[in-house]
């Protein structure tokens, strides 16, 4: 369980770090050493929702954070604080 965990945790923080990306399932999986089958079953079971929704949804709650608190912008396809 903790090898799964890890698995989970690397996908997070490169979703976390880097959501401007144009991230794919392939992409993902090519960058965390885990097959594309793998990080998607793994991913949605632990997650609940696709590492693509996740990404989607994450990228919606930053977007709302700059709306909200109008400290965060878009500079050439990259989150930046003012």
């Amino acid at each position: 369980m903790a090898t799964l965990h890890a698995e989970i945790g690397k996908v997070l923080s490169i979703i976390h770090d880097r959501p401007e990306e144009k991230w794919k399932i392939d992409r993902l999986a090519k960058e965390t050493a885990i097959s594309r089958t793998k990080l998607f079953n793994t991913f949605t079971k632990a997650v609940g929702i696709s590492p693509i929704q996740y990404l989607t949804n994450w990228r919606i709650d930053l977007s709302k954070q700059a709306k909200d608190k109008q400290f965060i912008y878009f500079r050439n396809s990259k989150l930046c604080r003012l």
